[in-house]
């Protein structure tokens, strides 16, 4: 079935709310400094062994 030009559907508003969403963690990824959270964490975090 195919829908008329101009028509969003359901995956349509998805895709877009999704991109959304992953652009902008793309942009607190960048923005954020991983490797000094992962310091603190490691710190006061013990790993258990499996």
């Amino acid at each position: 079935m195919f829908q008329k030009k101009g028509k969003l559907g359901f995956a349509d508003i998805a895709v877009s709310k999704r991109n959304i969403k992953v652009s902008f963690l793309e942009k607190i990824d960048k923005l954020i400094d991983w490797e000094e959270i992962e310091k603190v964490i490691l710190k006061n975090y013990n790993r258990g062994k499996r």
